[in-house]
């Protein structure tokens, strides 16, 4: 299969059937995904989920593999493909079921991910990467997002590093997915890495422009400015951050090859870090300091959430509704190594904060609806996750 991929990008002419051959395996994967190996019920069990996520990688391997040489050995046309199968596989319709099967219904579009961002990386296709990441999607609900804040690592539903210590050898590990796919993609990147040499390098490398990336979309120049000067009660720009947050030897090997003119000029010029050199220095300041911090070396702050910014995760500022609350879902696994003191101080905020914003709402002029009360419910249940009650 793959070496029929190789053989039809290789002409244009081809085109028309590269496109049959990826709609093929894709509906064939649809039908596998949507069977009843893939059920979304079922007692909870290490078991259960260990054989899910294996099922996951099986089905999803010779896409994966496919993905990997369009992104290696393609031009950009090929993109169009890659989103609309992120997409189908990324973008999945709500249902009832144990809810570690439904979050892993995800991993399959994070497997997308990782195949054509590494592909995209190793042929320095960095205009392309970036497209890839920052292309805009609606989810569930109706909300709008990125790729790279729908599916990288914390940011995807069920990402989180708790959920991923069930896999053998990752109980003690401080990134288990990031670990785990690394070990993954060792493989699935044969058919165009002739050699594992600096295959560590190049997946870090990766998982930190996709974090430059997040950055870059979601945090004004402005903001990382203030981060620097400690306005904010912390000294980095917050964002899911793979095996670099520990492996201090590889993220410097990497930092430095950024910060060389030639490097920090190609990917400006590809748009990362809103092109903007500047812009570039102040993220990797933030992004070193990240690592830091979850790497222990840098304590969180109880003053910053008690100031509001843990409230602003929790709570929405502009209105009750559950599709900014639904979007809360992925930035509160920021909390998960936050101290159990400073997060309990927060959430009090929080709650402080949704009572005075209700008091104003039910002492309006229009009754209260049965979205506002949704809502309560939908806040105590993210405290309660966060809480690990």
């Amino acid at each position: 299969m793959v070496a029929s991929d190789k053989r039809f990008l290789a002409k244009p002419e081809f085109r028309i059937q590269l496109g049959d051959l990826i709609g093929e395996e894709a509906r064939k994967l649809e039908r596998t995904l949507n069977g009843p190996d893939f059920a979304l019920i079922g007692a909870f069990s290490n078991d259960l989920i260990m054989q899910r996520v294996a099922r996951a990688e099986s089905a999803m391997e010779s896409v994966a593999r496919i993905v990997g040489v369009l992104g290696r050995w393609g031009t950009g046309s090929e993109l169009r493909l890659v989103l609309d199968l992120r997409i189908e596989f990324g973008v999945r319709e709500s249902m009832g079921g144990l809810v570690t099967l439904i979050n892993l219904r995800t991993y399959p579009a994070v497997l997308l991910l990782y195949a054509y961002g590494l592909a995209l990386l190793a042929a320095r296709r960095y205009t392309d990467l970036l497209k890839f990441l920052s292309v805009t999607i609606v989810t569930e609900r109706d909300n709008t997002t990125t790729v790279v804040s729908h599916l990288f690592l914390t940011s995807c539903a069920g990402g989180e590093n708790n959920a991923w210590k069930f896999l053998p050898g990752l109980e003690k590990r401080k990134t288990p997915l990031s670990d785990h796919l690394h070990d993954v993609f060792q493989s699935w990147t044969g058919d165009y890495l002739f050699s594992s040499n600096g295959y560590t390098t190049l997946f870090e490398d990766c998982e930190l422009l996709c974090s430059l990336a997040y950055i870059s979309i979601g945090t004004s120049k402005e903001d990382l400015q203030q981060a620097t000067s400690g306005a904010t009660g912390r000294s980095f720009a917050w964002c899911p951050m793979g095996r670099v947050s520990w492996d201090g030897q590889t993220r410097r090997r990497i930092m430095e090859g950024w910060a060389r003119p030639e490097a920090a000029d190609e990917l400006t010029k590809a748009d990362f870090a809103r092109g903007q050199p500047e812009y570039l220095k102040l993220a990797m300041s933030r992004l070193n300091n990240l690592a830091g911090a979850s790497n222990g070396s840098v304590r969180t702050s109880s003053a910053f959430f008690r100031r509001g910014s843990l409230t602003m995760a929790v709570v929405p500022t502009s209105d009750w509704n559950l599709t900014n609350l639904n979007d809360t879902d992925r930035r509160i696994r920021l909390l998960e190594e936050v101290p159990a003191d400073d997060l309990i101080s927060g959430l009090t905020t929080a709650a402080k904060k949704a009572a005075g914003q209700a008091k104003q709402t039910l002492s309006g002029s229009e009754p209260p609806t049965q979205k506002l009360c949704l809502s309560f419910g939908r806040l105590i249940a993210v405290c309660c996750q966060a809480l690990h009650f």
